[in-house]
């Protein structure tokens, strides 16, 4: 929202999550569309370098930005198609998870109920 507050200037409407500002890219205010733009830039650099060091079956986003969808999504799979070495990620899908902002919520929960000790034992 402060990347959306800043290129908006004076003309910024108050907004109260990631998905108003999506709605107010899809109407046409252009600060909220170059700050989606600029956030899928970063996302994309990181989910490369990701892609090339993994090689993931699928690539999945979560949280409130995934809620975006392809006006994020978009963006990050080109940028990935252009970028990525030829046999790793080309064809690696990039989607949104289908939890919403609960996607962290639940990874703890079943993380908790599974008994898996994910803090060191020292």
């Amino acid at each position: 929202m402060l990347r959306y507050r800043k290129l908006a200037g004076e003309k910024a409407t108050f907004v109260k999550g990631i998905l108003e500002l999506g709605r107010l890219s899809e109407i046409g205010d252009s600060a909220a569309k170059e700050a989606i733009i600029t956030s899928a830039n970063y996302l994309a650099k990181a989910t490369l370098i990701l892609i090339n060091s993994l090689n993931p079956d699928i690539f999945i986003f979560a949280g409130g930005m995934a809620g975006l969808g392809d006006v994020l999504l978009d963006p990050v799979r080109e940028f990935i198609r252009s970028s990525t070495f030829k046999m790793v990620g080309e064809n690696t899908p990039i989607v949104a998870g289908k939890l919403g902002i609960y996607s962290g919520c639940f990874g703890s929960a079943w993380l908790a109920l599974s008994g898996t000790p994910v803090l060191p034992s020292h």
